[in-house]
């Protein structure tokens, strides 16, 4: 199947960005705004091509976008020193053309051997022409993002899945007025999920990642270890009802970074997302059809938990959200 749209969209310039009355809430940053300011155009192209193959389990995806935008709106940094207050940096706001974003995306999935090895490769490629203003310098930046990820599902037996995995992403920009802006990070990433199924009715699960980070400032230099995992009991017959005892992150790493680029300002940041802990939950599929018993849960070669299919991870999504 194929589909190609484009779109237009118009964004009105904001309160702050139009009032003439400069907000000197902190000293430092002034900011004033441009009462001449035009509402932003963008032009938004989409092309997709997709090829499901369900019974043989083959899967093709491919999504290119492009934006370009008219009159973009963006900012101005003038900086000054003031004997008070030291360095002050005045944000100010006007009308230019230039920006404009592609971004491309796939995702490709084989089988073989009945289903019981799956391979699937897909990845992104996003490019960002930033423009800024600094003491009325016009300012180009390209930031570029790329990201390739490779997954295995293994299937030996109806008793065993296995999932390693890797990906790796870089993140470049620079520029053509302030160069000492100019970045390049990347992260290396190990993940492996795996399903064993032992005494008819139990099972144990586990998820490891392992990340490795590149360039970042030193006070972001983390590369954590995530190690989740879990026992499960099913019930019945039918194994409509389980009972599952599950850690996370047993070893207390769970902290991601990432890195932004909006105009002349790089970003980078730190979570803390929520920490070691257990849960001890108690699922029952309590649905009935008539004329059919509840389906008992999928598990075998080419399929993943939950119905997801194989190319798809329980829980996540892949890059290339545009």
């Amino acid at each position: 199947a194929v589909n190609a749209f484009y779109f237009g969209r118009a964004n009105e310039p904001t309160y702050i960005q139009l009032q003439p009355t400069p907000d000197i809430s902190n000293p430092q940053y002034p900011v004033y705004g441009n009462p001449n300011l035009g509402a932003e155009f963008s032009h938004i192209m989409v092309f997709r091509y997709n090829n499901f193959n369900f019974n043989s389990g083959d899967v093709l995806f491919f999504n290119l976008s492009g934006n370009y935008t008219e009159n973009k709106i963006v900012s101005n940094i003038i900086r000054s020193m003031d004997p008070a207050v030291g360095l002050v940096q005045e944000t100010r706001y006007l009308n230019t053309d230039g920006y404009y974003t592609a971004n491309a995306f796939y995702n490709f999935s084989k089988p073989f051997q009945e289903k019981k090895y799956v391979f699937s490769f897909n990845g992104s490629a996003n490019y960002i022409n930033n423009i800024s203003y600094t003491d009325n310098v016009k300012n180009t930046g390209k930031n570029w993002i790329f990201s390739q990820g490779l997954n295995m599902q293994i299937n030996p037996n109806k008793n065993l899945e296995f999932n390693p995995g890797l990906r790796y992403s870089l993140n470049t920009n620079t520029n053509d007025a302030i160069t000492n802006n100019n970045t390049k990070v990347s992260t290396y990433s190990l993940n492996f999920n795996s399903r064993v199924f032992f005494l008819k009715t139990w099972l144990i699960g586990s998820d490891l990642s392992k990340s490795f980070n590149n360039g970042y400032s030193s006070s972001l230099a983390v590369n954590p270890f995530i190690i989740n995992t879990y026992l499960e009991k099913q019930f019945f017959k039918d194994k409509r009802a389980s009972l599952r005892f599950q850690g996370y992150d047993l070893l207390n790493e769970n902290t991601s970074v990432s890195r932004s680029v909006t105009g002349n300002v790089i970003t980078d940041s730190q979570s803390n997302r929520l920490s070691r802990y257990c849960m001890l939950s108690f699922t029952m599929r309590l649905q009935k059809f008539s004329g059919k018993q509840p389906e008992q849960q999928q598990r075998g070669p080419g399929m993943r938990p939950g119905g997801g299919g194989p190319w798809m991870r329980p829980g996540g999504g892949g890059p290339g959200n545009f």
